[in-house]
């Protein structure tokens, strides 16, 4: 049996066998895992496999069903309790407001997803979606990605990576670490998102839109970063996604976007993460940090015309920029394009930096600079009360 079939026929086993089964299909699947063993020298392949769990606390969907009922609630002022609570018995939508765009929480599926990808394009975990997420590890990683085209629409070709991914072994003990550290942090998280009165105005009013589109804004950053590592094999499409998540963060965090394309802020804040993260986690989670931290270094070191001292002349009143202020400001510009280039009234002095940054320029961007959003996202689990401070509807307007 090819590795792919088994992973999936194993997983699809798991994720629908009946309560009763579950732990018989998961042990099942485990003991195939270690049974696994590579046709070069016949050795296991998996042979520290192992089996771990995510438990939901079933009072969070709860809380985090607040705002869906609050938002409709107060959008309809007519709203019958006893008629509802028929239509419900009868099978009718009546409080699933935003439903469909907040469902990432109910198999924590939308919220897994980077911790899966985390070594992408190599594949260290494989997950068995249910109300209890169940995660096999393989006790290593292994390519997550074929040499030739797995179908015909990868037949059309797309600039991909510029350079190799190494594997590197991991640490005993790396797999539950990294678990462990991930649903810590997200229970942090959620204890801040769950939270009504981090939504309350200044005198004190619950404001359930804002609640509800922040749940929708933390949820689509774990999402278009799934998305990111995903698309391991088509750069421009990861860059874009990547350039949407910082947009988002900026919001989210309090930073600006020219901030976090600094490579001596992604140094420091690669510091903080790593100096929360046990050491065997690190194995997994920070590998593309490091590589995202370097790609924006290597940023800088494309700037092949500059001054006698390093810097970056602007061809302005301005003085010349360093290059950790080139590389921000060149991807800036990288930034803008998504939006389109074109000159704005007002901006000449913008159009003149521009003008000699892409000049001075050679215009190369590692394709690993997108994990910048892995970074970042890790940043933000690591500093819930940040994010509770940036979230309340009357720090925002202060």
């Amino acid at each position: 049996m090819e590795l792919l079939d088994l992973f999936n026929y194993g997983r699809l086993a798991v994720t629908f066998a009946k309560s009763s089964a579950v732990a018989e299909e998961a042990a099942d699947l485990l003991n195939h895992l270690k049974s696994v063993r590579s046709i070069e020298d016949n050795e296991q392949m998996f042979p520290n496999a192992s089996l771990l769990g995510i438990i939901p606390r079933r009072a969070l969907y709860t809380r985090l069903k607040i705002p869906q009922v609050m938002i409709r609630l107060s959008a309809d002022p007519d709203f019958d309790a006893r008629k509802a609570t028929a239509a419900l018995k009868g099978g009718e939508t009546v409080l699933r407001s935003a439903e469909g765009l907040a469902s990432g929480i109910y198999m924590l599926e939308g919220y897994l997803g980077p911790l899966l990808a985390a070594l992408s394009p190599g594949v260290w975990c494989i997950q068995s979606p249910r109300d209890v997420p169940l995660l096999f590890s393989l006790g290593t990683q292994i390519a997550g990605t074929t040499r030739l085209p797995a179908d015909l629409l990868s037949t059309i070709y797309l600039p991909g990576p510029d350079r190799v991914t190494g594997f590197a072994p991991h640490a005993s003990g790396a797999a539950p670490a990294a678990v462990e550290w991930w649903s810590d942090r997200l229970n942090l998280m959620f204890g801040v998102l769950s939270d009504p009165s981090v939504f309350a105005d200044e005198n004190g009013a619950y404001q359930p839109r804002q609640h509800l589109e922040s749940l929708l804004t933390i949820e689509q950053i774990f999402r278009r970063t799934t998305s990111v590592r995903l698309n391991h094999q088509d750069v421009h499409a990861a860059r874009a996604l990547l350039f949407s998540i910082l947009d988002t963060l900026e919001a989210v965090l309090g930073w600006q976007i020219g901030t976090m394309l600094t490579p001596t802020f992604a140094v420091k804040t690669l510091d903080r993460v790593q100096q929360s993260m046990p050491v065997p986690a690190q194995d997994i989670l920070l590998p593309a940090c490091r590589r995202a931290v370097k790609a924006l270094e290597e940023v800088g070191d494309g700037f092949f015309w500059t001054d006698p001292d390093g810097r970056i002349p602007t061809g302005s009143a301005r003085n010349p920029l360093d290059r950790g202020a080139a590389t921000s400001e060149f991807l800036g510009l990288l930034r803008n394009a998504t939006h389109g280039f074109g000159a704005r009234k007002g901006n000449d002095e913008k159009l003149v930096m521009a003008s000699e940054l892409l000049a001075r320029h050679d215009g190369r961007v590692p394709s690993d600079l997108a994990l910048l959003s892995h970074l970042y996202l890790l940043a933000m689990l690591q500093e819930p009360d940040r994010l509770r401070r940036t979230l309340a509807p009357n720090r925002r307007r202060s």
